[in-house]
């Protein structure tokens, strides 16, 4: 069992120097970028884009941390090399944008604790706690928030 697992993870490989040569040939700023230098070059703007998440992952009840978050970025980052397209006319940091966020969005919507349902309940809480906390009582009891 042990043997097909590690074939069927090889067939699954990418060489992604080589990818990113090829899909980058007519940038010559990315096309010299190795993988890690790639994801250096852009580790600033998942870092914004998990800033951001960060605080949408509290509200939803999820445990993630921030390099969790910024983890699903560079899995992002790395997926749109794949689908990228320069013949189109569409700046990279453009593309890969769209694939960044959708993979911290789903990361963390696949990490909560609270589904639907439970997410907004847990809103309607966090709602009543502060409009509580404003009019003075500073820690809210259950009977303060019914």
């Amino acid at each position: 069992m042990e043997k097909e697992e590690v074939a069927q993870n090889t067939t699954n490989y990418v060489d992604w120097n080589a990818l990113i040569k090829k899909k980058f040939r007519h940038d010559p700023e990315l096309s010299s970028l190795d993988i890690k230098g790639l994801i250096k070059k852009y580790e600033k703007f998942i870092y914004l884009k998990a800033g951001h998440f960060e605080r949408y992952a509290k509200g939803v009840g999820s445990l993630l941390e921030f390099e969790d978050i910024a983890s699903f970025g560079r899995e992002g980052l790395l997926e749109s090399i794949k689908g990228y397209n320069p013949k189109f006319g569409v700046k990279f940091l453009s593309y890969a944008g769209r694939y960044i966020t959708g993979y911290m969005h789903r990361g963390i919507d696949n990490s909560t604790y609270l589904k639907s349902g439970g997410q907004e309940k847990a809103r309607k809480i966090k709602r009543a706690t502060l409009k509580l906390k404003k009019s003075g009582i500073e820690r809210p009891t259950l009977e303060d928030l019914s």
